[in-house]
């Protein structure tokens, strides 16, 4: 007997099908919520909501239960959701084993780690791993969308990146490096992206280096430029605590 005569033949699902649809569904399904969802995707309940209705009407069925006081899976969202965490997982792995096989992450972290690992801290050229750290940033350029200045924050050099759009929010940036290499002029480029993305003005601090500065003089440096700016956002009501902290 032929088994295939046993298979009852369904189509496949439809093509408009979209990640974003399934996004959507997995994100209410989570919260219970259009409206935490809406918050979580950084989207209009009103868009969050067309996209769910899309996809009940590609597949067919309701997936939610909505009233005014809850929303509910029906049994069709029940039997969806696990299958569309597992499809989304699978697709952001697919995406990192890409980039990891393509070599681009790995070579950037390689070249980063190189003078690192080439060197303990007892025999560490300092001035060899700070110029490769320096080099590497070096490569990127700052967002054409913001402008740097140098400005003196509570007695600690630092850099100002203003972007073209700009709200009332205020970022204090403290680079990488582990408290023994990096800048705030090296690291101009990952400020400047943190300063477009939250459309703030954002303040770099070019804190003191170990082992010449020994614990806690970066920690000191970032607090100083840290009171600072709140006296620069909210007046001089901070300048008691300012100087205080400088006299530390």
């Amino acid at each position: 007997m032929d088994d295939d005569r046993n298979v009852l033949a369904l189509p496949h699902s439809p093509e408009g099908i979209e990640l974003r649809h399934l996004r959507a569904f997995v994100a209410v399904a989570e919260d219970l919520s259009f409206s935490k969802a809406a918050q979580k995707l950084f989207i209009t309940q009103p868009a969050l909501s067309r996209q769910v209705r899309s996809l009940e009407r590609l597949v067919g069925c309701d997936l939610f239960r909505r009233s005014t006081q809850r929303v509910e899976l029906t049994l069709a969202g029940e039997a969806l959701l696990a299958r569309a965490r597992t499809l989304l997982a699978g697709l952001d792995d697919a995406i990192t084993a890409v980039r990891a096989v393509g070599g681009e992450l790995a070579g950037r972290m390689a070249l980063l780690w190189e003078p690192w690992a080439r060197a303990s801290a007892s025999d560490a050229d300092w001035d060899h791993m700070r110029a490769a750290v320096e080099e590497l940033h070096g490569r990127f350029a700052p967002p054409a969308e913001v402008t740097v200045a140098p400005v003196i924050a509570g007695g600690v050099p630092a850099l100002r990146i203003t972007p073209n759009q700009l709200s009332d929010a205020v970022v204090l940036y403290l680079h990488g490096g582990g408290y023994v290499s990096g800048s705030a002029f090296g690291y101009r480029h990952l400020a400047g992206a943190v300063a477009v993305a939250a459309s703030a003005a954002t303040l770099v601090v070019d804190y003191r280096l170990a082992p010449e500065h020994p614990h806690p003089a970066a920690v000191q440096d970032a607090v100083n430029a840290y009171l600072w700016l709140l006296d620069t956002v909210t007046g001089p009501r901070h300048s008691t605590r300012s100087a205080r902290s400088s006299a530390a």
